[in-house]
């Protein structure tokens, strides 16, 4: 529960935000380089607030007093020394005081005594505006920026990790009741930003193939600096959106079943599918004011108040008694992401009979499994990423997934297998989409993906002599059978929190193999392999066609550190 006062129960009003134009990094203030402008500019400089830049005079005072060693803490308190202080010092000035108001009032006196005041001052007219205006204050920092590599296997395992570590810090400055201006730290808020990228096998494809493959080290690590500050700063985004003073707030001003309109829009930055607590205040013993949650809805229309002032955004309420008239919404600020964990059971067909086709090293009369499988278990890791505020669908996500089955070692022949390790299982990758429609708690999706199967078999087994094997005893063994499918899927979710849920999940699949399997025979030190002669396509069934079904749980979480889906962020309009 957060502290509030009374002021901002159910209205949200525009923040005047000013910057120095600098961030602290390395024990440094630095100029804002243009990696980092347009990262603010899109994540921290976003449409709720009135933006504008602190004095020259002011912001090189400032960095003339930063000296080499001061950390994050000494460069702070020198902030509030000068930057703010000084401010404070302006708008304490009378006749700044009693000017303020004449800004409302007539335009052209203001000007006129503006004009006089900048002069004594030792800054523009705008940059004395600029001051009367400012309300917060903020300076992101770094206290971490390292790239580093990870060689675990040469070339195969060869890594490239960007990581950054800082914060960003905000000030207040406000008139007292007595009409005096007051300092005050409102949030430091802490983030991070990840990047990586294989270089082992672009080094050689590179090497093999210069003129189509490309390798530019310095490329690569500007890439991955990039990212990692997009990340970053997206993260300090989200974070500050939960600052109280930053949080979007209206009451219901129409409603209509558990769609709601409030009086917020494109004009404050709202977007599809963005959610909204549904809050009521009390007092506790003393007078203190507090929230609590009573319910939660998602956005389904956004208001373009930006052309027309009427123009209203419609909450659709999901968790909770039905708000009425009056009620007051609260922004629930997270990421656009989702991760999912799913476990269930898949049918698939695997013949006892699976190596009937070989004639080589005594395969045919090999029999891996005492029986037909047909069914293995099913372990999935799902991303998605949230599309509606592109394509202006709610509920509308593109997902990623990565999944295994995997068949019961109780099925494996041990006259064949013995108490070696032996494992079949199915791994795919898909990308997708998954459209939802919500009713209250529930919401009822569907789903279609393309992506890869294989159908995996290694292990040790018990081959006997024949022509092909010169002597009996334990060889390695190597199956691999790929395909390429396409699946349909349909899901029901049910929200357990704003942002937690439990899924149920039934998809088919249908895949197709385009190559024969590739199978090996190691000897028993590893010395020889021998390829085997998979025959015909026609020889081979189709082992990954069939149905699955999966219960799990879903999660959006607060920030993500990496940039997944940074790319699509500027198309988020809707």
């Amino acid at each position: 529960m957060v502290v509030f006062t009374y002021a901002q129960q159910g209205k949200y009003e525009r923040k005047s935000i000013s910057s120095l134009g600098l961030i602290w990094e390395d024990g440094k203030l630095k100029d804002i380089d243009e990696n980092y402008k347009t990262y603010i500019q899109n994540y921290i400089e976003i449409p709720r607030f009135d933006y504008n830049i602190l004095p020259e005079k002011l912001i090189k005072e400032f960095s003339s007093s930063i000296k080499s060693g001061d950390d994050i803490g000494k460069v702070e308190e020198k902030l509030e020394r000068i930057i703010i202080r000084k401010i404070v010092e302006i708008l304490s000035d009378p006749e700044i005081q009693k000017n303020r108001a004449l800004a409302l009032k007539d335009d052209f006196s203001f000007q006129l005594f503006a004009a006089t005041k900048a002069k004594s001052l030792g800054i523009t007219i705008e940059e004395l505006k600029i001051v009367m205006n400012s309300a917060y204050i903020y300076l992101p920092y770094i206290t971490k920026s390292k790239l580093k590599r990870l060689l675990l296997v040469p070339i195969i395992n060869d890594r490239l990790i960007h990581k950054i570590e800082g914060g960003i810090i905000w000030w207040n400055i406000r008139i007292d009741s007595n009409g005096n201006p007051v300092i005050r730290r409102v949030m430091s808020h802490s983030a991070e930003g990840v990047d990586a990228k294989d270089i082992g096998i672009r080094k050689l494809f590179h090497i093999a193939n210069p003129f189509i493959f490309k390798y530019d080290r310095k490329k690569i690590e500007e890439d991955l600096y990039n990212s990692a500050s997009m990340a970053f700063i997206r993260s300090l985004s989200i974070k500050s959106k939960q600052i109280p003073e930053f949080n979007l707030s209206a009451q219901i001003i129409e409603t209509e079943g558990k769609n709601h309109k409030i009086a917020l829009g494109k004009k404050e930055g709202v977007r599809l599918d963005d959610g909204f607590r549904i809050v009521e205040f009390y007092e506790e013993t003393g007078g203190q004011l507090k929230i609590r949650n009573i319910g939660f809805g998602r956005t389904i229309k956004t208001g373009n108040n930006i052309y027309e002032s009427n123009s209203l955004s419609i909450i659709r309420q999901s968790i909770g008694k039905r708000a009425g008239i009056g009620s007051v919404l609260m922004e629930h600020p997270r990421s656009n992401f989702v991760v999912e964990f799913k476990f269930g059971q898949s049918s698939i067909f695997i013949p006892k009979t699976i190596f009937n086709p070989i004639s080589q090293y005594g395969l045919n009369n090999l029999e891996v499994i005492n029986d037909d499988v047909n069914t293995a278990t099913n372990f999935s890791f799902t991303t998605s990423l949230n599309i509606a505020s592109i394509i202006n669908s709610t509920q509308t996500f593109l997902y990623f997934e990565y999944a295994n089955r995997i068949v019961d070692e109780s099925v494996f022949n041990d006259e064949v297998v013995g108490d070696n390790v032996f494992s079949i299982t199915l791994p795919s990758l898909y990308l997708g989409f998954m459209k939802k429609a919500g009713f209250g708690r529930s919401n009822f999706g569907i789903g279609v993906g393309i992506g890869a199967d294989n159908v995996n078999m290694n292990g040790e087994i018990i081959l006997e002599t024949n022509v092909d094997i010169p002597n009996s005893g334990y060889y390695g063994f190597s199956f691999i059978d790929s395909y390429y499918g396409a699946k349909l899927s349909s899901n029901y979710e049910f929200i357990i929190t704003p942002d937690i849920s439990l899924n149920i999940d039934f998809s088919f699949k249908s895949a197709f193999r385009d190559s024969l399997p590739v199978i090996d025979i190691t000897n028993e030190d590893g010395s020889t392999t021998w390829d085997v002669d998979s025959g015909n396509l026609d020889d081979w069934p189709n082992f990954v066609d069939g149905y699955t079904m999966n219960i799990g749980v879903s999660y959006c979480p607060k920030t993500i550190p990496f940039k997944w889906g940074g790319k699509l962020d500027r198309y988020r309009k809707y």
